[in-house]
């Protein structure tokens, strides 16, 4: 869906060393991608910290409807160079809407501020992007949930700084590598805790969060489904999708979507290690009841359609 096209100049920073041949990989990855903090370190979900994790983008979506009220939700995004936020295909679809409309919340942290602050330190204004343009992956049916993926080139361009930065894509050995039983990390403002003794009333956080999850083998994924909801073996696809977590009390919740799966790795040895982007939260969490295990949630697995997010970005 195009609202609108402008026609501007991207900066381009200097690129880190990459091994795949695109006309269009100098579009990802700069230097200034995925960087990690000194000292940081990640835990069994909590609060992230201020800057933490400056690719995260807040989108607050409203769906329109002719025959009933407006509809509004948020979903996660990530930072991949001055112009485009990755995404799940999911956050922007609505059956019989007449219109839906995002805008990005670039160097979000908490939502309930503006600028963010610890103590005495702030963060710059938290800047608002409209969207000049949600490209939805061809193959995406909300009925299984395949090919849930989607770049927005943003209306305008996004300003770095010490808050606001890209996070890196895979590249290298990584477009090969097995992650399984490695640990990983998902970041967002999705609900992560129930707010009644009954358990069903949902929490969602202002600031926010983090959590590491393990990477889970695709049969142990197929194998949990099975026993909790064996209709959903089938939206899962192993070539294209990477399953993660499944720890009671902590997983990737609803509005976490769209949001990222990320790795710590170190590409290059004369290069500090940077987090990598591997999936797009989709679905997943499933349980029995609330106070059961959870199956692992379902990420779409980026580097099966990198060639068609760097086929899609304009430079």
């Amino acid at each position: 869906m195009i609202i609108q096209v402008f026609c501007l100049f991207v900066v381009l920073l200097p690129v880190l060393a990459q091994s795949f041949d695109h006309p269009n990989a100098h579009l990802i990855n700069d230097a200034s991608c995925g960087v990690l903090k000194p000292g940081q370190r990640i835990h069994q979900g909590r609060n992230a910290n201020l800057g933490e994790f400056p690719w995260m983008v807040y989108i607050s979506t409203t769906k329109e409807y002719a025959d009933g009220p407006d509809r509004y939700f948020s979903c996660g995004g990530t930072i991949l160079n001055s112009k485009y936020v990755l995404s799940a295909s999911h956050c922007f679809v609505g059956a019989n809407a007449t219109r839906i409309s995002s805008i990005l919340f670039i160097g979000e942290y908490n939502t309930k501020t503006n600028p963010d602050c610890v103590k005495d330190f702030c963060a710059p204004h938290v800047v608002l992007h409209k969207t000049e343009e949600i490209i939805i992956h061809p193959y995406f049916f909300s009925s299984n949930a395949g090919s849930d993926i989607t770049l927005i080139r943003v209306r305008g361009e996004i300003q770095f700084n010490e808050f606001v930065a890209p996070i890196c894509l895979e590249d290298g050995d990584f477009l090969t590598h097995a992650y399984t039983g490695e640990d990983a990390h998902v970041a967002g403002w999705g609900t992560y805790d129930f707010a009644d003794i009954n358990r069903t009333q949902l929490v969602m956080p202002d600031i926010l969060q983090t959590l590491s999850v393990p990477i889970v083998d695709d049969d142990t994924c197929l194998g949990t489904m099975r026993s909790i909801a064996p209709s959903y073996e089938q939206y899962f696809v192993i070539e294209s999708q990477v399953c993660a977590g499944g720890i009671p009390e902590y997983f990737a919740y609803m509005g976490d979507s769209g949001g990222p799966l990320m790795v710590v790795k170190q590409m290059d040895p004369e290069q500090p290690p940077r987090f990598y982007q591997i999936g797009v939260v989709s679905w997943g969490g499933l349980t029995v009841n609330v106070t059961s295990f959870e199956s692992p949630t379902v990420y779409t697995r980026v580097r099966y359609y990198l060639p068609w997010v760097l086929d899609n970005m304009i430079p």
